[in-house]
């Protein structure tokens, strides 16, 4: 799934818990780092520590897991035979940034993706 497909499943799903549940959620849902082999993407450098930071961040507080498993498709073209763990996930990350009222959703993958690929 790209970015696109992640923001709306997560919009059809909080549409859905606010019609069971009947409260409203004003987070503006926002997918970051979710890479399909035929997209393009970004590519650069990062600071110092970043990478680092991304994963303390990531495995503090709630992982959403089991969004269903994903082999990183880019290795696998590559021609990698056995994946690392970090090549592989099933989960991702949910941030809040209150004051925007902005919801960051990312895969368990991303700090891979930014090393690798």
């Amino acid at each position: 799934m790209n970015n696109q497909e992640v923001e709306e499943r997560h919009n059809h799903m909080k549409e859905s818990m606010e019609k069971e549940f009947g409260k409203k959620d004003d987070f503006r849902v926002k997918a970051i780092g979710y890479l399909i082999i035929w997209e393009p993407y970004d590519v650069g450098e990062v600071p110092k520590g970043f990478v680092e930071k991304l994963r303390t961040l990531f495995h503090s507080g709630v992982v959403l897991a089991s969004m269903g498993h994903h082999d990183c498709e880019f290795c696998i073209n590559q021609g990698v035979k056995t994946l690392t763990r970090e090549a592989q996930s099933s989960s991702e990350k949910s941030i809040r940034d209150e004051k925007n009222k902005v919801e960051y959703i990312f895969p368990e993958m991303i700090s891979h993706y930014i090393e690798v690929h």
